[in-house]
């Protein structure tokens, strides 16, 4: 911290003016760029790990693959946006995350933590820490709201860091990691017809496919009846799975 006061001599006696106002100075620069953020899809198989303290990262490798462990987690993954802790000996007090927005425009998303991100970096204070900062963001945050992001579409992101002296210049985008992932579009009717020998009804319906199931791979179908007089009522589920056919008997 500095102040100054500048003295002249009224007869003869130096006389102060008022002291300054103080300045803080910080000597050094603002951080050094940081690298390349990765954009990953977290590993739904795990569903009691934190993902701030356990390392789930999994980018998306194949929609079959990300389909079958959707499956046994039953758990909608979240986006996960990790980048490289600070060089050793860098003070960080700030991270931003800027995402690429359906309108071509880079915005902070509000889910992404970066106070705890920070918190995660600083709390890994070994000779040599591993523990790298990263936020997680729910998917549907991507696809509604402000961001307005299309299926299919890879989650652009870059981070910029800030010390005392200011921020650094914003790390390049990665063009590479996990995509949007919307639920599947609305199904045209099943087709069917009844048997009557059997008293059996078939039905049939079109198996959805890209880019109707929203960008990830159907795991299963719900198919409900009633009767016609029933229509506005509560209808009742019957079980079914990925195949496109299906066969039930009808009540009595």
């Amino acid at each position: 911290m500095y102040k100054i006061r500048a003295a002249n001599a009224i007869c003869g006696i130096p006389s102060p003016s008022a002291w300054s106002e103080e300045k803080k100075l910080v000597s050094g620069e603002p951080p050094v760029k940081p690298d390349v953020p990765t954009v990953c899809i977290e590993d739904t198989t795990d569903t009691t790990a934190d993902p701030y303290t356990t390392d789930r990262l999994r980018c998306q490798t194949g929609r079959l693959l990300r389909a079958s462990l959707r499956a046994v987690a039953d758990v909608t993954p979240r986006v996960i946006i990790e980048w490289d802790r600070s060089p050793s000996g860098e003070t960080i007090i700030e991270y931003e995350v800027s995402i690429l927005n359906g309108a071509g425009n880079f915005a902070q998303h509000p889910d992404c933590d970066v106070a705890a991100a920070l918190a995660m970096e600083q709390a890994d204070d070994s000779p040599t820490p591993t523990v790298k900062p990263k936020c997680a963001i729910s998917m549907e945050s991507f696809w509604s709201g402000e961001f307005q992001m299309d299926q299919g579409h890879f989650i652009t992101s870059t981070v910029r860091a800030k010390n005392n002296k200011g921020w650094s210049v914003a790390s390049t985008w990665n063009t590479a990691g996990g995509k949007v992932e919307k639920v599947p579009s609305m199904m045209n009717p099943p087709a069917g017809e009844r048997q009557t020998l059997t008293n059996d009804v078939a039905l049939q319906w079109t198996q959805m496919v890209a880019p109707r199931d929203g960008g990830s791979e159907i795991i299963t179908y719900i198919l409900k009846y009633t009767t016609f007089a029933n229509i506005d009522g509560d209808w009742t589920t019957l079980l079914g799975d990925e195949a496109d056919t299906a066969t039930f008997r009808t009540a009595d």
